[in-house]
């Protein structure tokens, strides 16, 4: 009587262990088809967005350390771009890597044996910003006619060489600088092409 209630317990943690290792199956198989649904890229392409989001934060607080993060970011985006084929705008974030070196050297205390404090553009100021990006940015929309199969050259290059003059204008703390990001900003967000990345950039 004694061996048979053994051996009813015994077939009783067998039948719990055994459900156990069925359920843990049943967690396992929904991990599975939980990691299978996540686009690794849409991470990537998230933390990129983190990283640039706080070199803004750090460059608009006049953060020094807002350079490196920001070079950081644009590798990661480099990255992103030239996985997604989009290799023009690849390109353009390495060129924007050594403006954001410059940056980055322009705001170290010794650089010219003086601080640079930050100020707002003059008039003559803005004409000569203004007609930078004109000038150059029509030469850049050329080019991309020329020897890409861009669909967008004149909005390409012209936001292309905004963006430069951005970064050229922050590493000088003008803070006008943030006036021409926004209007850059907001013609990506109006860009067919820009939509159809369905990147958080």
């Amino acid at each position: 009587m004694q061996k048979a209630s053994q051996n009813i317990g015994i077939n009783i943690n067998l039948l719990k262990f055994m459900a156990l290792i069925r359920q843990l199956q049943s967690y396992y198989n929904i991990y599975n088809t939980l990691i299978s649904k996540i686009n690794m890229l849409h991470i990537f392409d998230f933390c990129t967005m983190i990283v640039n989001l706080l070199c803004t934060f750090l460059l608009a607080r006049l953060y020094v350390i807002g350079w490196p993060v920001g070079i950081v970011g644009l590798i990661m985006s480099a990255g992103l771009f030239s996985v997604s084929g989009l290799y023009a705008d690849a390109i353009l974030q390495m060129i924007l890597l050594f403006s954001f070196g410059y940056g980055w050297y322009s705001w170290q205390p010794n650089f010219s044996h003086k601080k640079i404090v930050v100020h707002r553009l003059k008039i003559i100021g803005w004409l000569k910003v203004l007609l930078s990006i004109g000038v150059f940015g029509l030469l850049v929309s050329q080019l991309l006619i020329f020897y890409t199969d861009s669909t967008t050259p004149y909005m390409d290059g012209f936001t292309s060489v905004a963006s430069l003059v951005c970064v050229f204008l922050a590493s000088r703390k003008i803070i006008d600088n943030w006036v021409i990001w926004m209007v850059v900003d907001s013609t990506y967000i109006v860009n067919p092409k820009d939509i159809c990345r369905k990147r958080y950039l």
